[in-house]
């Protein structure tokens, strides 16, 4: 293993899972609730089926992981995956995408929280199911979970594609979600970062961490001032993406001597602030502008997303750097 990285085995299962987490949540961006409840595949599965049948199966994982983990015979339940969808259809037709998606977070966080309390040992340790069949927590929780949600992100992304989905403004939860998926997922790459060497180590284009996350803050502070001033009704932000990266390299040279300490501090408020500037926005008011580019009016959703973009983007550098650095 490079010593240049804290990148245990753990830490590299916790970013496969927080990854596709991510990658699942953008890719229902920018959809209506009307789209995601009636865009469907050539099988009849619409994209809230897909999100339900997602969640069905984390919420089977979560629920039986403690059992699983106090025995290395456990009495996992057999389910019949046809009944188990069409259950979970149903169920997501009823309530909707917004109340199944609540029922995502919660069996992700009750898995991840199991996880954090089982030895390694305990995780790799290969385990038989009633039908004497091997596996291990790592292959079945992890690796499989997933992968699963890798291959369930592309099945919505083509869905959008085959029926021509233009991105609209969706559901204020959803792109909350899509928020802190984002965010878990570059905090949970940046903790690969040995402690130390924040401000030395190059991990992506030349970049520390302490200049990703720097990076990252200016353009969130951004971000809010832009949507604090629109809901004030003063004039739009001006942005100029033809220039991006002047403003890119100018605000880095600004920071070329900041501390690690001070970037850190910088980034956790600049998150603080455009987490804030996302409950003040209503869902009514998604439509508004925010700010304004070479081509238009930006409105404040595609403003806003531009926050879990962002991270999602640097979080998948930092994610190649790991995969790279071993």
């Amino acid at each position: 293993m490079d010593n240049l990285t804290t990148n245990s085995e753990r830490a590299r299962w916790m970013l496969l899972l927080a990854q596709h987490r991510a990658r699942l949540l953008s890719a229902y961006a920018g959809l209506t609730e009307e789209q995601i409840s009636t865009l469907a595949d050539d099988t009849g599965w619409t994209l809230a089926d897909v999100l339900a049948h997602v969640t069905v199966w984390e919420k089977r994982v979560s629920g039986l992981l403690p059992e699983i983990l106090a025995s290395d015979t456990p009495a996992v339940p057999s389910a019949n995956p046809d009944e188990f969808n069409r259950r979970a259809f149903d169920d997501i037709r009823q309530r909707g995408s917004v109340a199944v998606l609540d029922e995502l977070s919660a069996a992700r966080c009750a898995m991840l929280a199991t996880l954090a309390d089982a030895s390694d040992e305990d995780i790799n340790r290969e385990r038989r199911l009633p039908s004497g069949k091997p596996f291990t927590v790592r292959q079945w929780a992890i690796q499989e979970l997933s992968e699963h949600e890798a291959e369930h992100a592309e099945h919505v992304r083509s869905i959008r594609k085959a029926r021509g989905a233009r991105p609209s403004q969706g559901p204020k939860p959803l792109l909350a979600a899509g928020f802190a998926a984002a965010h878990a997922y570059l905090m949970t790459a940046a903790a690969c970062v040995p402690a130390g060497q924040e401000a030395t180590h190059q991990v992506t284009g030349g970049w520390a961490l302490r200049d990703v996350l720097g990076h990252i803050a200016d353009w969130s502070f951004t971000i809010a001032d832009a949507v604090d001033g629109a809901l004030a009704g003063k004039a739009l932000t001006e942005v100029d993406f033809n220039k991006l990266q002047e403003w890119n390299d100018a605000h880095a040279a600004l920071r070329h001597a900041d501390s690690w300490q001070k970037v850190k501090g910088d980034y956790d408020e600049a998150w603080g602030r455009v987490s804030a500037a996302l409950d003040k926005v209503s869902e009514a008011q998604f439509g508004l502008a925010a700010a304004r580019n070479e081509r238009g009016p930006i409105s404040l959703y595609a403003w806003l997303f531009i926050v879990p973009h962002h991270e999602e983007e640097h979080a998948g550098y930092l994610k190649d750097w790991v995969i790279q650095a071993h």
